[in-house]
């Protein structure tokens, strides 16, 4: 099987060798993009002839939307809104000073509201095919809460919550392939190679900025599908 960044080199050089076809792609075309996605995992482990251990899991959610319209046959400007739900929990027993037993419940919850103004640039082989780079700018709203609780020996509980704006830039790569004339799409973003610029601004007023590239080859984050129309 052809390495993932092999396939996408391949793309390109296609790109490149092809004729510009523009498949109904002009200025003023309007574009409308959907998805979800959903993750989750969860662990368990203990020692063995012993109640010591712990089990825990995560689930997330994240639908979005997209409209815009293209400024000319190669270039879509548009906004996203997205919406993200996360959830977390994880419990142990553990023993203190080798005798006493304690319980520890952990959970967590976020929801983040996100405004997504992008734009793309597209190369078009023929009238089903085609690739682009998507480049995105993120703002986003977090309401995130945790609650702790320790049963057994010093039993207490911890709650607190707080609530934050952050923001982000990334480019991703993108494939489209058109399903018939009515201009409904299937469109998968690469998540082979990235870039991504991060800041987020949280209530005790400290800032934090991180940058990452990534280069990505496992399945099924691979590729992010979604269901598009162009009309």
């Amino acid at each position: 099987m052809l390495k993932p960044y092999l396939l996408w080199g391949l793309l390109l050089l296609a790109s490149t060798l092809s004729p510009s076809v523009h498949a109904q792609l002009s200025k003023g075309t309007r574009y409308w993009g959907g998805t979800v996605e959903f993750s989750g995992n969860a662990s368990k482990s203990k020692r063995p002839n012993s109640a010591i251990g712990g089990e825990g899991g995560s689930f997330e959610v994240m639908p979005e939307v997209q409209w815009g319209r293209f400024r000319n046959a190669t270039t879509l400007w548009g906004l996203g809104l997205g919406y993200t739900y996360q959830s977390s929990r994880s419990e142990s027993i553990s023993l203190l000073n080798g005798r006493d037993i304690q319980i520890t419940d952990q959970t967590g919850n976020s929801h983040i509201i996100g405004f997504r103004p992008f734009f793309r640039k597209y190369k078009l082989f023929n009238d089903r095919w085609g690739i682009f780079l998507h480049t995105e700018l993120q703002v986003n709203y977090t309401q995130r809460r945790f609650t702790s609780r320790n049963g057994g020996y010093g039993a207490n509980e911890y709650r607190n919550t707080i609530n934050f704006w952050g923001g982000g830039l990334s480019i991703r790569p993108g494939i489209m392939y058109r399903l018939g004339q009515r201009g409904w799409s299937l469109e998968g973003y690469a998540n082979v190679l990235g870039l991504g610029l991060n800041y987020d601004r949280l209530p005790d007023g400290d800032n934090y900025f991180t940058f990452s590239s990534y280069a990505n080859s496992s399945f099924p984050s691979l590729i992010t599908l979604r269901v598009a129309r162009y009309f």
